[in-house]
């Protein structure tokens, strides 16, 4: 077989389209993060995920990664500003109506410390390792 005219363009490694492959084909050091999604006020609904990756990941790779192991973590963004912005995740979309929206949150895994608060766009906080990265779905003024 002459595989001298096959297209390689395809290849999903390339276009971030595999991210899973991609880490485990990563050889540096890894980290370890937390991903949770609160739904209400009062945290109502709560899904987590634990994500082994490569150091120094974006919120927003860590949110690319979680969609892929897992449909409930897809999300859908915008840039507005020169911003991310992160409108709808698990098919829960930003409601402006009820001042309901998607807030990002970023806090220690394995702490009782309160979550800390970014205006960031996810794509601009680097995460750390034992970190917990939050989307929580509540009312706020925007």
């Amino acid at each position: 077989m002459d595989i001298s005219r096959v297209n390689c363009s395809a290849n999903p490694r390339k276009h971030r389209e595999d991210p899973v492959s991609e880490i485990n084909d990563y050889l540096g050091p890894k980290m370890r993060v937390r991903y949770s999604l609160y739904i209400g006020d009062e945290k109502d609904v709560i899904h987590s995920i634990s994500l082994r990756m490569p150091e120094n990941y974006t919120a927003s790779e860590v949110m690319e990664l979680a969609e892929v192991e897992d449909p409930k973590y897809k999300f859908e963004w915008k840039t507005t500003s020169g911003k991310m912005y992160v409108y709808e995740i698990a098919k829960v979309t930003n409601d402006p109506e009820s001042g309901k929206f998607w807030l990002l949150y970023v806090g220690a895994a394995n702490s009782s410390e309160p979550l800390t608060h970014l205006t960031n766009g996810p794509d601009e906080v680097i995460m750390s390792d034992g970190e917990h990265l939050v989307l929580w779905y509540k009312t706020a003024t925007i």
